[in-house]
């Protein structure tokens, strides 16, 4: 997916830090997660995806969210999506992992701030705030677990840096749901809601992450990975 050139942002995110680590949500979730360890690839990919029920309340903070082929012609065409909030009552936002923009920190931000930060790849969080730079960090806990702290501060940013094996990365945008709003997505079938897995720290952050996430759900979900970009053409 091509992406224009990012100017420089008018803000920079100065340190909300939210810290998460993935754990099931829900005994729905705990329950396909097991049924598909059979039918599934384990591995260093995620693995497993949660039933969304009509009746029952989710809450998918700190998984991922991997765009439905149907989504072809819209901003989300072939995202992944990390939701970093969800709740019924104040709706939903995360971060779009897989649209770099081919900029680093320092082609941006000149300031001897950011000087250590200057490599650190900028990617497309989503579609709203794009003028507004924010960073994050994603690392292995003890129990193997992805860790994660977004919106973080540039000071912050360096300090987890040198943290072995962990990963920065600078966002310009968010994704962002209302109310209810990513829940009736769910329900239509917009979204594939998966479980990520520290290996999403050696992934490829770029377009074919989709199909790679896709691919280690089940069978049916290799069979849309190979699909093309357009299956509506064929």
């Amino acid at each position: 997916m091509a992406i224009g050139k990012l100017g420089k942002p008018a803000e920079v995110d100065d340190g909300y830090t939210m810290e998460h680590e993935h754990k099931f949500t829900s005994k729905m979730d705990r329950i396909f997660s097991e049924i598909l360890t059979d039918t599934c690839v384990t591995g260093d990919s995620a693995c497993g995806f949660m039933d969304v029920s009509p009746n029952s309340p989710i809450q998918l903070e700190g998984q991922l969210l991997i765009a439905d082929p149907s989504l072809h012609d819209g901003f989300f065409n072939r995202s992944v999506i990390l939701l970093t909030d969800h709740n019924h009552d104040d709706g939903a936002h995360g971060f779009i992992l897989n649209r770099p923009t081919g900029q680093t920190v320092g082609e941006l931000l000149s300031s001897d701030k950011f000087a250590e930060l200057a490599n650190i790849p900028i990617h497309l969080g989503g579609p709203v705030g794009q003028e507004h730079l924010t960073f994050a960090a994603f690392w292995t806990g003890l129990n193997k677990k992805l860790k994660f702290a977004t919106r973080i501060s540039a000071t912050e940013a360096i300090k987890r840096s040198q943290q072995p094996g962990a990963l920065i990365r600078a966002f310009a945008g968010y994704a962002g749901w209302v109310s209810g709003q990513l829940e009736d997505e769910l329900k239509n079938q917009s979204w594939i809601p998966t479980l990520p897995s520290a290996g999403l720290l050696a992934s490829h952050h770029a377009d074919d992450l989709w199909s790679d996430l896709l691919r280690n759900i089940s069978p049916y979900h290799e069979i849309l990975a190979e699909a093309p970009r357009d299956i509506y053409l064929n």
